[in-house]
């Protein structure tokens, strides 16, 4: 059961598919078969497109319309809604706008702005906004911050509960940070994970138990700032640094997945990106507040490299150095099946798409090995109340037999389609998010289009709800 559309993140197919369809509210296109429904579950009601691709909105704008497991959540359900937030266009290009859908009028509010985002103007995109609904049903908005570089994490709130149409801001939070991730657990405690300034500092997170009205002490996660000069990662002095994301498991746990990147003052060679090299995995359970790896080992917060190295590797990266030679990683789909079986998605091989690999790994806390198959594609993984695995990305693909082998579908990529990712707690009517692809020309980032789809195909808006 996955709780986090991750954010990610940018995350199957059995043999009957969900209706997709081409391009703009106008154009048809060849449709493709419905999804098979859960036999357990009733027809859910929606307002859904069967032979078009309807956008949602279609005030959108940026180079990146969200970081799929950095910047999360950016859709969720809640309280008879799905909330969407996502960088506008036009007038309010990179500014924080929100869209509701109301599943049971079948009605799309907004989009409505949030606020300004402080990195606009320097176009930065690490502003993108991440989304949570607390249990009072009031939707909180975090975005604009870049660290210590330059913009200001800012934290908005709706001034009534499901209700998009009018924000404040609060003051309660660390500005000078990067990448909020949101998650909320069953007794409404709402986690707030971030990066504590820029490329070199600490993985912390925050907690709210009065729905994001206050916050605790910052609590370290992932130690940072080291400096190197060993020569294991490239000759000269570099720093420990992270790529991470959190996720919600079953059972209230906290599940995190991130990449090392050895830091160096090289920023804009390509060689300084491809440093962002093997995968590990550490988690909690809510309430307790102890971080172990797999097997259950307790570590020592905030986890070091070498903490990370003996007790929470999934996948080792060779060569560990040399322009052109390293295998980087590349985050995937994350989600957490029965007896708390660990599944995480990634992609490993040199930076260009072309000699990349995807592979799906499985974690038994039992035995506290992990297990790898090889993935036809990156995505976000859910499992499948039938035990079955399904991964959303180019393709929507299904494994029946835990990953040992997939059958794929649609072509989504070729109908349209990027960034699919899942809605965050997300209903089988309106459970994937996707976007238009990027254009090429930088004046098409302007305006650009959000799709949201389910089972009975795309949402709808009723003429003249936009």
């Amino acid at each position: 059961m996955n709780h986090q559309a991750h954010i990610s993140i940018p995350l199957v197919l059995l043999s009957v598919m969900l209706t997709l369809s081409v391009c703009t509210q106008a154009e048809s296109t060849k449709p493709l078969a419905p999804m098979a429904k859960p036999k357990a579950e009733p027809k859910p009601k929606a307002n859904a497109s069967k032979g078009k691709r309807v956008f949602i909105t279609d005030r959108v704008g940026g180079k990146n319309l969200w970081y799929t497991h950095l910047n999360t959540p950016y859709a969720m359900y809640a309280g008879g809604k799905t909330y969407l937030t996502f960088h506008g266009g036009g007038s309010d290009y990179l500014d924080p706008l929100v869209v509701s859908y109301d599943h049971k009028t079948l009605k799309v509010r907004g989009p409505v702005k949030v606020g300004d985002n402080p990195l606009a103007e320097q176009a930065d995109h690490h502003g993108n906004p991440a989304l949570i609904v607390d249990d009072a049903g009031y939707i909180h908005v975090i975005y604009g911050g870049h660290g210590h570089h330059r913009g200001q994490m800012r934290h908005a709130v709706s001034e009534r509960p499901h209700d998009i149409s009018a924000w404040k801001h609060l003051k309660n939070i660390n500005t000078q940070t990067t990448y909020p991730q949101l998650l909320k657990m069953s007794d409404g405690t709402i986690y707030y994970f971030y990066r504590q300034g820029n490329h070199r500092t600490a993985w912390v997170y925050v907690t709210s138990k009065d729905n994001g009205r206050t916050f605790s002490e910052e609590i370290r996660v992932m130690a940072a700032g080291k400096k190197r000069t060993d020569g294991e990662y490239l000759d000269g002095v570099y720093y420990d640094a992270w790529y991470g994301s959190f996720y919600r498991g079953r059972d209230d746990t906290i599940h995190h997945v991130t990449r090392y990147h050895a830091c160096a003052n090289d920023y804009s060679q390509p060689y300084h990106i491809e440093r962002r090299v093997h995968l590990y995995h550490l988690q909690m359970t809510h309430g307790k507040g102890e971080w172990t790896n797999l097997a259950g080992q307790k570590l020592e917060p905030p986890v070091t490299r070498e903490q990370a190295d003996k007790h929470c590797r999934v996948f080792e990266s060779r060569p560990k150095k040399g322009h052109g030679k390293l295998i980087a990683v590349r985050s995937g789909g994350f989600d957490v099946g029965p007896k708390g079986r660990v599944y995480v998605v990634y992609g490993h091989g040199l930076r260009t798409s072309i000699d990349r690999k995807w592979t799906v790994a499985i974690g038994d806390p039992s035995s506290g090995k992990w297990l790898t198959h090889e993935a036809p594609q990156g995505g976000q993984l859910t499992v499948e109340k039938d035990g079955s695995l399904k991964l959303w990305g180019d393709r929507i693909a299904v494994s029946q037999d835990g990953g040992r082998s997939w059958e794929t579908g649609a072509a989504l990529r070729e109908q349209g389609l990027s960034g699919v990712a899942l809605v965050y707690n997300g209903r089988p009517e309106a459970r994937v998010v996707a976007h238009d692809p990027r254009p090429k020309d930088p004046a098409g980032w302007q305006n650009r289009k959000i799709f949201l789809w389910g089972e009975e195909g795309f949402i709808t808006p009723r003429s003249g709800e936009r």
